[in-house]
């Protein structure tokens, strides 16, 4: 059985969207970003380890509106994650989330593996979702041809 190998460089970053990988990038059914590359940006890490219930509100508004046009810091769905995590109970809504971006973008995994994350490491889960959908929801909003105001003819 012949096996195809990619003569790709290593993936260095995002790729660029409309471009043949973003497209790709987009119908990957698999997560863009690593559970274990959870400090990187390290404001998130941190603004995630300080705060999770504000990540998980900024994640909720993005899924509705990638713009973050009205977007406030404490919005319902933080204050009910915040409110569950006081008693122990932050995992419910981090899993309903979790499975509800896995569908919503195509993404393979099981609820099984989604227990596993909340449970061991919810701040990791928290930042991989927060990046899956930032990642995802870039793609296709661009403006389209911009006039360069340099531009001049001889």
């Amino acid at each position: 059985m012949a096996h195809e190998e990619s003569h790709a460089p290593p993936h260095a970053g995002h790729p660029n969207p409309g471009t043949a990988a973003a497209v790709n990038s987009r119908q990957n059914p698999h997560w863009n970003e690593s559970m274990f590359s959870c400090c990187s940006p390290f404001d998130l890490c941190m603004a995630t380890w300080c705060f999770p219930c504000v990540t998980y509100g900024k994640t909720e508004a993005r899924r509705k509106d990638p713009s973050l046009k009205d977007y406030n810091g404490v919005n319902n769905e933080c204050l009910v994650y915040c409110g569950l995590s006081v008693i122990m109970l932050g995992w419910i809504p981090q899993m309903r989330r979790r499975k509800a971006i896995r569908e919503q973008y195509g993404i393979e995994g099981s609820s099984g593996g989604d227990c596993m994350t909340v449970c061991f490491c919810p701040c990791c889960g928290l930042i991989q979702d927060d990046k899956e959908v930032t990642f995802r929801e870039s793609f296709g909003k661009t403006e389209g041809y911009q006039r360069n105001g340099d531009m001049t003819y001889p």
